[in-house]
């Protein structure tokens, strides 16, 4: 729970009980207005006892339904007030609820054992913060009065979880710490969650029937990430290496069957994902991303023929401590945009300001869209699994066999001594409850307020004056100070016990049983690592001798099935946080909210371990004999409360309750929300449980109306406000996002729909189709009228049938200018489209207390997006369409005026025009100032710099040029608004990387929902040529020229050759090698009496050791890239690096130091055992260097020219030679593997490059993981090998070329006569085996390194890796027939396709359109690269 306010408690609570409620109320804390997340990467956790996603078949060999059980299932409403109440969660006192998104349930689930139906046991899912001690008391004396028929519900068999949501009503809670920021205790919100969940006891009770359960897991893509990274990397390294990921990323899954006719009754699943995606400035009342998600699973399975009427899906919390929904990372919402401090999550000091953001952060919606979104990806995830699970073939899936077992005790944790796991000679002890300093300041999903920080551990940077206010609450002892130590204590909250206690000191340990799955029932919010910990020992002690041996006394068979451990939580009562030890040392807002001191998880690992042996028995006599321990004292009748009651409700004078005051719009677009006000009174009245305080209708044929949403439902939502305190009058806004006619098919399943861009909508005149809402007294309004005017957007996914007005789906989508109904003269101001004139929709809303008004009417709309304008809307203007018509005049010269500038900035657009207002909107806002060019010219400041971590990742290792610390430094000064240079490498760089790689910026662009920006890689490679070209000017030549002059020339010349523009790469690289030149880059710093380079350590120093090693590394990769050109068909005479002589040799190779090493004025000191970057790429110049001699060779005397054979084959013999020793010194990172197994094989995972915590320049407290360094090596292995095989075959065929004239001039001579000595017939057959057999070796290494390397590491020089293959291949497909061998004959009928494959894969055209299909081919068929190159392998028999 964030809880981000309660600093402002601690300033008020010194006061008098009574007086520190209404004082919170009046405090005036900072408003939540920095209210708006980096991406996680996905994988599977490797935690023992978790099942392996991708497990190929079951582990064990199981019947297939495994054992019977009792199972039933049941839904019920805990919606409490909706206004007028505290949200619980953030701890904000000013976040007061206004009205309602979606209704709150409880899911409950109950497993007994078929032969003794006694014994069983009920799991609950509440929509709520947590389970709570005095909820969970509430349920069990509510049970009690149901009768004899419900007496094994008791305390042992009873388990209350939440799914964490942070926007549901407060004042609920046992203890006084949580309603303090509520201003006490509410009955009526407490009823209506004890009601609720027993009425879903009753209904699952009732559904009990035999059937059967299994269990399955699932990876869940970006649904999560870890918020407090600084304090899950003090962890040790031996234990992080076992796990991919800083969160668990697997979802487990319960699925329920029924017997008698195999359909399903309901799901049950584990995911740790906070419930924050809804923001601390929201006050509508919803479950969160959870609720969302369970949601859209039931209503999808309304339709089902798997599975019953009544199907309850349940999404329970698991440890969920650290987890963060906002996955885009936390972020600076000052205005700088920068990420926060990656230690104490602050901005220049201050937390506030620091926010986490989720995916669609950009909407002002409280984070409305981004929770639907996080929820719509759990419910994917786990339909998905659910889909899988009911395939028969599937063999993943597990049965559960075994007996049922359920236990709960409590235990006091405010001091219990144990042993030390890791020493059995000493004892561990837990101290009275207390919260750190780090506590107040929050997270970044809800941060605190005033002075507080995380990460204060010792002595705390916060004022003293909180020293102060916390001990005239109570002075934490000395014990007690060490006991928490390093937590500087700010609440003694464990010891405070007036006017009753602040938080629990006794706490419930549960475990429960079916088969081989345990669940442990969580008081707290564990974290990653905590929870790992936790889960792990329960695997271990399930599995122990101990156990074996117990459960054979008992008479019980010994099961040898492998135990799997889910943690469900925060459950029963809300102990806060539990973490590692390592994590409460940093002292960040989990470990400061760990209530019990440094061994919190140790003590609850102790007990639950000690405890198992009470589940693994079903006899009910020696289950007896465990201790039930302390009982917590209920405060429900005893609780403060200073909320004030509903008084007085009236409708205004001369109005009337549900009286319409401001009516809907004649007819809305698809995607816009209707919005009515009605005359209404205090929700708080009424709770409308498994009711609704509102609907949306469609009206049928016949005059019949059926529902279609209810305030259950996602985009029907509620506001209330008091316009009239003194005489009680308010008013409600339902408002509903209008998307009601889409058939069931085409519907998200309740989301805020907004139509696709592919989505057809045809106009005509179908039949009418009505909707209304239907008010019963309450409803809700909004805090601020203008947000919601705004429209909800979230993603369609899945929506592909095109859909005709009366609400139908079409077979095939409509051309949208075949079907444009008739043109209007009148045109929008800003996009200047002419409308259409659409009638496809009547609308009615009708009032439950008035007559029934039918409203007809049309839509116009810009007829090439669509409802809403988007050129209109990308200008952030209303729509002038709506304007006063005028009578027709001249063009309308301002928006032509504006059109005219469109290519006046290269920043603007990558577009040659705009062919629809979707361009031009983007377009005129772009152009609206203009701007001086900067690097976010290139594209948005977050994807330029995940761009930049990209070339310094994947291609840096091939290119090595710019030195990157230097780079780094000046792109954070900002040398792009002076530098024209600096701008100009920035763009090149940028460009060389997408052209090059361009699923990167794909990926990141979908990332921040800029696709519109960015269709394809063409556009942003045209932006970057374009600034290139604007930043450096006409007269840059004319200007002192740098190092960095060269590099953009170069790049500029690569980025031409992915784009086939052959004519500017040789201008460019021409250019390039005449800036090397000019600036002498070309020459050696020092030569020495033989006239080659010296050596670094005879030269004397240079006067920049960085400008040297960038000019040296520059001059060996447009060396190499030569080299390259001139093997695939390169003439020398059009571009060409003179051969060194000893007059003027060529400069040394750059020093095999890695940048972070090299610095202006000195090299540091290398540590040893440190392999570098630049090891690989000297080892790749030295290949292309090692047939030097050829080339001077050709160059004096021809190619293909004989002046002495014997000498020139001699030449090309040991240029190969030399190349293949070249291979013979590389270190072992540099080595291709072993032949890969099959399952080594399928493993194709593409690693981030950066570890998973970027630190804005601050060490992290562990070192960074070696990720990146591993993934450049295999990129450098790929490039090395590759350029090897290709000069090799080079070589091989400019010898076979060579003989072939050699032989053709001895024909000749020996037909005239002239020849001296002809060939013999032995030595030509010596020859021609030879050149077969260096052929064949060449094709065989081929092989071996596409066996034997990751394909997926080979795409970041994917283009160059595939050349160089393809050139391999067109030697063998070029050979005559007679040189061919039969190991090349039984390949010929194979390479030809596999060319075609290749070349496809790479192109990528300057066509937009043909990019836009080229970028698809590539994201696709990179992965499928692989099943070409096995083919190729088998074919040739290796």
């Amino acid at each position: 729970m964030a809880r981000s306010y309660l600093a402002a408690a601690l300033a008020v609570s010194t006061l008098a009980t009574v007086v520190v409620f209404h004082l919170i109320t009046n405090f005036g804390l900072p408003p939540s207005t920095f209210l708006s997340p980096k991406h996680d990467e996905l994988g599977i956790e490797n935690v023992p006892g978790q099942i392996p996603f991708n497990a190929e078949k079951n582990p064990i060999a199981f019947s297939e339904d495994g054992t019977k059980y009792l199972l039933g299932v049941g839904k019920a409403d805990i919606t409490g007030p909706v206004v007028e109440i505290n949200l619980m969660g953030y701890a904000d006192p000013d976040q007061i609820g206004t009205g309602l998104r979606q209704r709150l349930y409880s899911r409950a689930f109950i497993i007994g054992d078929l032969d003794h139906p006694s014994n069983r046991f009920v799991y609950l899912v509440l929509d709520t913060q947590s389970g709570d001690t005095a909820v969970r008391h509430g349920i069990l004396e509510g049970l009690k009065d149901l009768g004899s028929e419900y007496e094994c519900y008791g305390k042992n068999t009873l388990a209350v979880t939440g799914t964490h949501s942070h926007s549901g009503p407060g004042a609920w809670l046992n203890y006084l710490l949580p309603q303090i920021t509520s201003k006490g205790f509410d009955k009526q919100s407490y009823q209506a969650i004890v009601d609720g969940a027993i009425l879903s006891i009753q209904r699952a009770h009732e559904d009990l029937t035999p059937g059967y359960l299994s269990v399955d897991a699932a990876e869940i893509e970006d649904a999560n990430i870890n918020r407090s990274p600084y304090a899950y990397l003090a962890n040790p390294q031996e234990e992080r290496v076992r796990y991919k990921h800083g969160v668990d990323k697997v979802m487990t899954m319960l699925k329920f069957k029924r017997a008698s006719d195999n359909k399903d009754m309901g799901i049950l699943n584990w995911f740790p994902v906070h419930g924050t995606s809804m923001l601390g400035n929201n006050t509508l009342i919803s479950g969160d991303n959870k609720g969302v998600a369970a949601q859209l699973f039931e209503k999808s399975m309304k339709t089902s023929s798997s599975a019953i009427p009544g199907f309850v899906a349940g999404f329970s919390q698991s440890n969920v401590g650290d987890t963060s929904p906002n996955i885009l990372g936390a972020y600076c919402e000052d205005g700088s945009g920068t990420q926060c401090n990656f230690q104490d999550s602050t901005c220049s000091g201050r937390n506030e300001p620091c926010h986490g953001r989720g995916p669609h952060f950009q909407e002002k919606d409280q984070g409305a869209a981004s929770c639907f979104e996080i929820g719509r990806r759990q419910y994917l995830g786990a339909k998905a699994m659910y889909n899988a699970m009911n395939d028969r073939s599937n063999t993943r899936a597990i049965s559960i066999h075994g007996p049922i077992s359920a236990l709960h005790t409590y235990r006091d944790l405010s001091n219990f001594t144990f042993e030390d796991p890791k020493d059995s000679s000493s004892t561990l002890v837990t101290c009275p409850a207390a919260l750190g300093y780090s506590f107040a300041a929050g997270t970044t999903d809800g941060p605190g307020a005033f002075d507080f920080t995380q990460n204060s551990t010792g002595k705390p940077s916060a004022s003293p004056l909180w020293v102060v206010v916390r001990n005239f609450l109570r002075e934490p002892s000395k014990l007690q100070k060490t006991c928490h130590s390093p937590k500087p204590i700010l609440l003694d909250v464990g010891e405070i016990e007036n006017p009753y206690l602040w938080t629990p000191n006794i706490v419930d340990i549960q475990l429960l049983r079916i088969g081989q799955l345990i669940i442990i029932v969580s008081p707290g919010e564990a974290t990653t690592m905590a929870g790992r910990r936790w889960k792990e020992s329960i695997y271990h002690a399930a599995l122990s001798p101990s156990l074996t041996t117990l459960q054979s006394s008992l008479g019980q068979t010994n099961s040898k099935r492998e135990p799997i451990i889910v943690l469900g939580g925060p459950a029963n009562t809300y102990t806060h946080y539990i973490t590692t030890r390592e994590e409460y040392a940093v002292q960040r807002y989990e470990g400061a909210s760990t209530l019990y001191g440094p061994n919190t998880l140790d003590a609850y690992i102790n007990l639950t371990v000690s405890f198992l042996p009470y589940l693994f028995t079903s006899s009910p006599s020696y289950r007896r004999t465990l201790d039930p321990g302390p009982s917590p004292p209920i405060y429900t009748n005893t609780s403060l409360s200073f909320i004030t009651p509903v008084i007085v409700d009236h409708a205004p004078l001369f109005k009337k309750f549900g009286q319409v005051s401001t009516d809907v719009l004649a007819a809305y677009r698809y995607g816009e929300t209707a919005i009515v006000k009605f005359v209404g009174a205090n929700p708080r009245n009424n709770l409308h449980l498994e009711g609704t305080f509102a609907a949306v209708e469609k009206y049928e044929h016949g005059g019949a109306w059926k529902k279609v949403r209810d305030d259950a439902d996602w985009d029907l939502a509620f506001r209330w406000r008091r316009t009239s305190t003194i005489f009680g009058t308010s008013e409600v806004e339902p408002t509903f996002t209008t998307m009601s006619g889409l058939p069931s098919s085409a519907q998200s399943n309740g989301n805020p729909e907004v139509l696709p861009q592919d989505t057809e909508v045809t106009p005509g005149y179908p039949p009418p189709f009505q909707d209304r809402i239907d008010p019963a007294f309450q409803f809700s309004a909004p805090p601020d009228q203008s947000s919601i005017q705004q429209q909800l957007p979230v993603q369609q996914h899945g929506l592909s049938d095109p859909i005709l007005a009366n609400g139908q789906p079409t077979s095939q989508a409509t051309p949208r200018r075949a079907s444009q109904g008739p043109r209007l003269r009148k045109a929008c101001d800003s996009c200047s489209k002419r409308k259409v004139k659409v009638k496809f929709t009547h609308v009615i809303w009708r009032n439950s207390f008035s007559k029934v008004a039918l409203i007809r009417g049309s839509i116009s709309q810009c007829d090439e997006t669509g409802p809403p304008c988007k050129a209109c809307k990308g200008l952030d203007i209303p729509c002038t369409f709506e304007r006063p018509s005028r009578r027709r005049g001249p063009r309308n010269r301002h928006a032509d005026a504006i059109k005219g500038h469109q290519f006046s900035s290269p920043g603007e657009s990558g577009h040659s025009g705009p062919s629809s207002p979707t361009y031009a909107a983007q377009t005129l806002a772009s152009l609206a100032q203009q701007q001086v060019l900067s690097a976010e010219s290139i594209c948005p400041g977050p994807i330029l710099d995940l761009l930049i971590d990209d070339y310094f990742a994947y291609v840096h290792p091939i290119i090595p040029v710019p030195h990157e610390p230097s780079f780094r430094q000046a792109y954070q000064m900002r040398e792009d608004h002076n530098n024209p240079t600096f701008l100009a490498l920035l763009a090149s760089m940028i460009g060389y990387l997408v052209a090059s790689f361009p699923r990167r910026l794909r990926a990141h662009v979908q990332a921040y929902h800029r696709e519109q920006y960015f269709p394809n890689p063409v556009n942003l490679i045209e932006r970057c040529h374009k600034i290139v070209v604007e930043a450096r000017g006409l007269g840059y030549l004319d200007r002192e020229l740098s190092v960095h002059d060269a590099v953009v020339d170069y790049l500029q010349g690569l980025i031409a050759v992915y784009t086939h523009q052959w004519s500017q790469c040789k201008l460019y690289l021409g250019e390039c090698i005449s800036t090397i030149n000019v600036l002498g880059l070309y020459k050696a710093d020092v030569s020495s009496s033989d006239g080659f380079a010296m050596s670094d350590e005879l030269a004397s120093p240079p006067k920049d050791f960085i400008l040297q090693e960038v000019g040296r590394r520059l001059f060996w990769t447009v060396y190499v890239s030569i080299k390259s050109l001139q093997q695939i068909g390169l003439s020398p005479r059009e571009i060409n690096i003179p051969p060194a002589t000893p007059t003027e040799p060529y400069p040394s190779l750059p020093r095999e130091i890695d940048d972070i090493f090299i610095e202006s004025d000195q090299i540091l000191p290398v540590p040893e055992g440190t392999v570098s970057e630049l090891v690989g790429f000297n080892t790749n110049v030295k290949v292309f260097s090692s047939y030097a001699s050829v080339c001077k060779m050709e160059l004096a005397y021809g190619i293909n020219e004989i002046y002495e054979f014997d000498q020139q084959e001699r030449i090309l013999k040991d240029a190969l030679s030399s190349m293949k020793q070249v291979l013979d010194r590389l270190p072992v990172e540099l080595l291709l593997a072993q032949k890969p197994t099959s399952a080594q094989r399928e493993k194709q995972h593409y690693p981030p490059p950066t570890t998973d915590y970027p630190n804005l320049g601050i060490p992290p407290p562990i070192e960074p993981s070696q990720t990146r360094k591993e993934i450049q090596f295999d990129i450098q292995k790929a490039n090395i090998y590759a350029s090897q095989l290709c000069t090799r075959s080079y070589l091989v065929e400019k010898w076979a070329n060579l003989y072939d004239t050699y032989s053709g001039a001895e024909a000749f001579k020996d037909t005239n006569g002239t020849s001296d000595a002809a060939e013999t017939p032995e030595s030509k057959r010596i020859r021609q085996q030879h050149l077969a057999d260096e052929r064949a070796t060449v094709i065989r290494d081929l092989l071996k390194l596409l066996e034997r390397m990751n394909l997926m590491d080979m795409e970041p020089s994917g283009a160059s890796f595939v050349n160089k293959i393809t050139q391999i291949i067109s030697a063998l497909l070029n050979l005559p027939m007679n040189r061919k061998s039969d190991f090349h004959r039984r390949l010929e009928s194979y390479l030809p396709p596999l060319i075609e494959f290749l070349m496809r894969v790479i192109r990528l055209s300057s066509s937009q359109q043909e990019a836009e299909d080229d970028e698809g081919i590539r994201s696709r068929q990179w992965h499928s690269l692989k099943e070409p190159f096995v083919k190729f392998v088998r074919e040739a028999g290796y």
